[in-house]
């Protein structure tokens, strides 16, 4: 397969469009171009907006452009979930083209197997012990483990109950956590160039004894995409010395700043719905995080999970009423219990937050993501709750699969595409026959196969680059090549990833061409209209993630 790199968007250029744009029902809604209205004023396509416009503004945008009224409630929901997804493809894609070349993002994203194998090291190098876990597991120190937690309404602000893993109950009266310093064996980088590789700061890092990873937080835009991190080291490092020795070190023009950790950080308590304490949902969520544990290699883990349970169980079918009904209440606890015991595991071994749906590289950068994440008292959500267990869902689908990115997130079926090509160097001479037309120096290549799949294999190891060559042009409008389509599925492929700014334009217009054109003039919305991002008071609706 061909390794060039995706070429890269330049300023003015028109932009292409996202993987996946096009498809939608309603797409005659969301034609990208702009129209005029009866005054004959310009009327801009609601998705070259820079923010996602709310269901009212949509509804009235729509109207001006196609001078039509959906004739129901349903209808007009149903296209504004449509031009939403699209929204958000457009948004990604055009983020993507943006920074698929810069040093971070190819760090983070970058298919080539130079990068992955950094990953992974970085990863390996930062992970828990799983040993220590299972240790903890067993002398009983986890037993008292809970994620629920219970909250106190006072006349001035809620008061947070919450469990730690050891059983031991702490009260908070704010979401905004203190992280702990940890100033024996964390220095801080206090910034890293988006432009510069990680590579070469961990190389630095290296020259002291004792040195083990650096945890990079997220890259911010306010800050021009740079990073701020933490060097870890192993315990005993002088870490006076190691600051003496490592900070002020040039690269290029860009100098190194090093510090001690001496005060917390901000973090953030974060609150599941309350049907996550349902006995379906519970079900639902330990068979996915189990799955996950046996995915990542915890299958030791999950053994010693299943022997501790045995050790609290009751027989739900004991003959004796009472017995039994303390039988069936002990069974539901012992599934909580399980799923505490996973949802642990997972983010003291894996540095992976479930609920969250995203795993960090280390444990310092996923403490600052997602300090606690806990579960509110069993309440109906209504269609809010319902769209967070979604986005729940399809995260974790993506960690449990992360080749297979649905359409719908823009993802690409690279198998049907090289299919597709493949056609045209495959022949078929019988019903079981099959040939190979592949054209070489020599001539065509000529071997025969049973099958059009066994055809398809030939090609992609055989003619791996004439096959991505052929097929240069195969995604109209979306990726140029296999090897682009590959990056762009790695970024999506990661229900943490870095997401662009809400200011950020899809489409950056100069702002004289911004100034000649307008928003759609307001239009009244149909009386059957409910606008989905508007509260009781008509203040937006935020979800919790």
């Amino acid at each position: 397969m061909s390794t060039e790199r995706p070429a890269k968007r330049v300023r003015g250029d028109p932009p292409r469009s996202p993987p996946g744009a096009g498809t939608s029902a309603n797409h005659d809604c969301l034609a990208n171009s702009d129209a005029q209205n009866a005054s004959g004023t310009t009327v801009l396509d609601p998705l070259s907006l820079p923010a996602r416009l709310s269901f009212r503004q949509f509804v009235q945008a729509t109207q001006a452009r196609q001078g039509f009224a959906h004739d129901s409630d349903a209808a007009w929901q149903h296209a504004y979930q449509d031009y939403r997804a699209a929204h958000r493809r457009a948004q990604l894609w055009a983020f993507f083209l943006a920074h698929c070349d810069d040093a971070w993002f190819r760090e983070k994203y970058d298919p080539a197997p130079e990068y992955e194998s950094l990953r992974e090291t970085r990863r390996h190098a930062a992970l828990g012990s799983a040993a220590q876990w299972i240790d903890e597991l067993r002398r009983g120190q986890l037993d008292g483990i809970c994620y629920d937690v219970t909250i106190e309404y006072t006349d001035t602000q809620p008061l947070y109950a919450i469990t730690n893993r050891y059983g031991v109950v702490e009260h908070f009266d704010t979401e905004a956590l203190p992280v702990p310093p940890d100033p024996e064996h964390t220095l801080l980088v206090r910034a890293w160039p988006s432009d510069l590789a990680r590579s070469a700061l961990e190389a630095h890092l290296g020259t002291f004894a004792g040195f083990r990873y650096v945890a990079m937080l997220e890259p911010l835009a306010q800050r021009h995409w740079q990073r701020s991190g933490l060097a870890v080291f192993a315990h005993g490092t002088d870490l006076c010395a190691a600051l003496a020795a490592l900070d002020g070190h040039r690269f290029g023009t860009f100098q190194l700043h090093l510090a001690r950790v001496d005060r917390p950080a901000r973090g953030r308590l974060r609150l599941a719905p309350g049907q996550t304490q349902s006995v379906a949902r519970i079900e639902h969520d330990t068979e996915q995080a189990r799955r996950l544990a046996t995915k990542w290699g915890a299958d030791d883990a999950l053994w010693e999970i299943a022997q501790r349970l045995a050790h609290l169980g009751h027989d739900p079918h004991d003959p004796d009423e009472s017995r039994r009904l303390v039988a069936v209440r002990t069974l539901l606890t012992q599934r909580k219990k399980q799923l505490d015991w996973l949802l642990d595991l997972l983010r003291t071994v894996y540095h992976c937050d479930y609920y969250l749906g995203v795993r960090c590289d280390c444990a310092e950068e996923l403490v600052r993501r997602s300090t606690v994440h806990v579960r509110r008292a069993l309440a109906d959500d209504g269609e809010h709750g319902a769209a967070w267990y979604k986005q729940l869902d399809e995260k974790v689908a993506l960690l449990l699969n992360p080749t297979h990115i649905p359409a719908a997130l823009g993802g690409v079926d690279t198998d049907a595409e090289d299919a597709r090509v493949a056609e045209q160097f495959t022949a078929q001479l019988a019903p079981d026959k099959f040939q190979c037309r592949m054209l070489r120096p020599s001539g065509a290549c000529g071997k025969l196969f049973k099958t059009r799949a066994h055809v398809l294999k030939h090609l992609r190891t055989k003619h791996a680059a004439a096959l991505t060559d052929a097929g240069a042009g195969r995604f109209v409008h979306v990726c140029t090549s296999l090897t682009q389509a590959a990056y762009w599925h790695r970024y999506l492929a990661d229900p943490g990833r870095v997401m662009p700014p809400a200011h950020e334009p899809i489409d950056r217009a100069a702002p004289s061409e911004r100034r000649s054109m307008e928003v759609a003039p307001p239009v009244a919305p149909p009386s059957h209209y409910r606008d989905l991002d508007a509260g009781a008071a008509g203040a937006p609706i935020e979800l919790p993630y």
